[in-house]
């Protein structure tokens, strides 16, 4: 089960709707993944929540005309959808009834500024967004992302540059999607889920709804799933909502929400603001105001030096036509196929190595261009750019290692002086949930 079945599976397991199988397996999944957990809490919060304030709520409290249109709006929807779908009602109907159990619990904004009750128009908007999303057989997205080419999908570079990524995905009986990089393209045909990294470095996998972190992208172009996802956390953990309004040159009217997410790790850990779920910032969503269907999407990292635009979605097309060639993936005549550890004849000397000791083992290593010991240390055999690389390197320092929320390795602080004379100073990232139960170098190279 994947991060993205499981949150769609959530409030059917809190209402306990699911079947033995299916409750077992995102049982399972949740015992494994922190992030999965901790989005259930949030939602039992947001349920304990809605209850509470909805339980002593006068009748007469909704006699602002833009909440009573608003509320209306939204219990009509909501009753429609039970209707419709009687056992999914609470996946994207949940988010409804969220919103529109804020807006009953909250009727204190009648008598507050105009400004709150704005924010509860916005929930509004983005509950008819997801609703106007439902029944797209492919998605096209174009966007600009400051991003470095080849590092992983989701990661961003404050300092970086913007650079083009887009992502294809087609729904149906045959499920296939592709996201792509200028350094980086994962492609699912249906059959088989394959990462090519420039410029030979290629992982497969079975197919896959997201793989190689490519959930956060792929996210973008299940709109009813994002804009329902962002509505409950935004509700769950009190995110500012703001709502606006805008007209294009053709004279199209725009509706605008900014939400302002919060990161969930602590705000001193190390991977804060380096992937896009792991940071503080403001997610503008801009809806056509005829149709509620989502058009585009901003993202700006808050950083001390001031906002910075993370993501910026340019284009996205529903329902067109996908060329099958798409979803193919043409590798290089020579690669270097990545694979999972496996076990050596000595291999209980490394299972005992703590990360420190591995990554000391590693360069030095690389310091005596021993490569068949560093290949124990590598899912990858070293190619001539890491030889020329790391060959004959000198440790200068080795750190304590460390963890980050949501990874389930060690980060290695080290400083190294290269055969050139660079000396280099970052943080090797190792971890050993493989088959062989000892430490490989996951990144920071």
């Amino acid at each position: 089960m994947t991060c993205q079945d499981c949150r769609m599976e959530l409030v059917a397991y809190l209402e306990g709707l699911l079947d033995e199988t299916s409750q077992g397996q995102l049982e399972s999944h949740l015992a494994q993944c922190a992030a999965c957990h901790d989005e259930l809490w949030e939602l039992r919060q947001l349920t304990d929540r809605l209850a509470r304030e909805t339980r002593h709520v006068p009748p007469v409290c909704l006699d602002h005309k833009v909440i009573d249109r608003l509320f209306r709006e939204q219990a009509l929807e909501l009753r429609r959808s039970k209707m419709r779908r009687p056992l999914q009602i609470l996946r994207i109907g949940g988010a409804l009834a969220a919103s529109v159990g804020l807006l009953v619990g909250l009727c204190v904004w009648l008598v507050q500024p105009t400004g709150t009750v704005t924010a509860a128009e916005a929930a509004g908007v983005l509950a008819r967004g997801a609703e106007a999303a439902p029944g797209v057989s492919s998605v096209h997205l174009v966007a600009q992302m400051r991003t470095d080419p080849r590092d992983n999908f989701s990661s961003i570079n404050a300092g970086g540059d913007l650079v083009r990524v887009e992502v294809w995905k087609q729904s149906g009986e045959q499920p296939r999607w592709r996201v792509e990089k200028p350094g980086r393209v994962a492609v699912m045909d249906g059959a088989s889920t394959t990462m090519l990294i420039w410029p030979d470095m290629v992982v497969k996998v079975p197919a896959s709804q997201a793989a190689f972190d490519t959930s956060s992208l792929l996210e973008l172009t299940n709109v009813q799933n994002l804009i329902t996802y962002e509505l409950r956390k935004a509700l769950a953990r009190g995110w500012d909502l703001q709502l606006a309004h805008e007209t294009s040159a053709a004279g199209e009217k725009k509706v605008l929400v900014t939400v302002e997410a919060k990161a969930g790790v602590p705000a001193n850990d190390y991977l804060q603001n380096k992937f896009f779920e792991d940071s503080n910032m403001r997610r503008v969503y801009r809806f056509d105001a005829k149709t509620q269907r989502l058009e585009g999407l901003e993202a700006y990292l808050h950083r001390d030096g001031g906002d910075v635009l993370i993501l910026k979605v340019q284009q996205i097309e529903y329902d067109k036509p996908i060329d099958p060639t798409v979803f193919t993936l043409k590798l290089p005549g020579t690669v270097r196929e990545f694979k999972k550890p496996e076990r050596l004849a000595d291999n209980a000397k490394y299972e005992k190595m703590t990360p420190q000791q591995a990554a000391r083992a590693f360069f030095e290593a690389c310091a005596r261009e021993d490569w068949e010991e560093v290949h124990k240390f590598s899912p990858l055999p070293p190619d001539q750019n890491l030889k020329t690389f790391l060959g004959r390197l000198e440790i200068v320092r080795l750190g304590e290692p460390f963890q980050s929320k949501g990874y389930p390795g060690w980060y290695i602080p080290y400083e190294i002086k290269l055969k050139v004379g660079t000396v280099i100073k970052h943080n090797l990232a190792m971890r050993k949930d493989n088959p062989a139960r000892r430490y490989v170098v996951d990144g920071g190279l």
